[in-house]
């Protein structure tokens, strides 16, 4: 019977937290695109940090038909992954040239992220969403307080010509 009854528990936290993702990845939720990087990232910290992702579109890539389908299907889960011969500037691998055995580990890290994306218990990634939101909220909070530091110097700022002259 207590077997039953864990069963039965994490049925209902599975479905939980299935309709949890859910939620964020139907709405129109910003950090959605972020959300599978952020997996990735946390099966494989050494040789992928998320801090290093950009999730902006540069101008000599809007032509791009990663870009294009984004834009124009709405295809949010396109990405560009870039590798380096020259190995990790930051952490545990920086300085060491990356090999053939750092890429195969990528790409088996890759599949497992693959794998806690579509798997049917989605723990991994509701705490992704959770990360993500909580690193959108950390920039947005820092991006308010630049700009309010911006605009309480625009307003100390004294223009050069409405500064009294030495003689006046």
């Amino acid at each position: 019977a207590t077997v039953r009854g864990q069963e039965d528990v994490g049925a209902e936290s599975q479905t939980e937290s299935t309709s949890a993702a859910a939620g964020a990845l139907s709405s129109g939720w910003k950090g959605k695109e972020r959300i599978f990087p952020m997996i990735l990232a946390n099966r494989a910290p050494d040789i992928f940090p998320f801090s290093e992702c950009k999730f902006s579109v540069r101008p000599r890539v809007k032509g791009s038909a990663r870009i294009v389908f984004w834009r124009e299907l709405r295809l949010w889960n396109s990405f560009t992954m870039e590798a380096s011969f020259c190995g990790s500037g930051q952490g545990p691998l920086q300085g060491v040239h990356y090999d053939t055995s750092h890429y195969e580990l990528m790409g088996r890290k890759f599949c497992e992220a693959l794998y806690d994306w579509l798997a049917p218990d989605q723990g991994s990634v509701v705490r992704a969403i959770q990360e993500v939101t909580k690193i959108l909220a950390t920039n947005s909070t820092s991006k308010r307080r630049r700009k309010k530091t911006q605009v309480m110097k625009a307003v100390v700022r004294v223009p050069s010509k409405m500064k009294k002259s030495k003689s006046g």
